[in-house]
């Protein structure tokens, strides 16, 4: 497969070393592609608004078995490829965070995530519908723990 668009590639929709780990195959099917590829334009648009900086993707889709194994749960859009995870590269999380939600982009879901064992990203999510912009803080114990989510915005 070819590069899914100019920043973002077919293997980082399914790369996981937790798939590899447990050597689940987190193998995108050929149905979940579109999905892809939608969230794929989201996250060039995202990495436009922070200047172009590179994101770090660490999590893009997840098959139901790998979903579970990362303890997330079933309202998770990770397993329709709808849901990217990253980091940027040379700005803070807190500022790449404020100036997405800042921004005119049409994201369902943008969510700052943190653990107490330092685990942090951004999480940016398409939904089924209409975007609702909702922006949240999620915070935990530990990676692949229990999740405490605020909504700080929505619309």
């Amino acid at each position: 497969m070819s590069d899914l668009t100019d920043h973002f590639s077919w293997a980082e929709v399914s790369r996981s070393a937790k798939a590899a780990a447990l050597g689940i195959d987190n193998t995108i099917p050929p149905e979940l592609r579109k999905n892809a590829l939608r969230s794929a334009v989201l996250m060039e648009q995202i990495r436009a608004e922070l200047g172009g900086i590179p994101l770090e993707v660490t999590s893009w889709y997840r098959c139901p078995k790998l979903n579970a194994a990362v303890g997330s749960g079933p309202r998770s859009v990770h397993p329709l490829a709808l849901a990217v995870d990253f980091k940027p590269v040379g700005l803070s999380l807190e500022d790449a965070f404020h100036k997405i939600a800042g921004s005119l982009i049409l994201f369902d879901q943008l969510i700052v995530e943190r653990t107490q064992d330092g685990a942090r990203w951004l999480h940016a999510a398409l939904g089924r519908g209409q975007p609702r912009r909702q922006v949240m803080v999620a915070a935990g114990k530990v990676l692949g723990g229990q999740m405490v989510f605020t909504r700080i915005a929505e619309g």
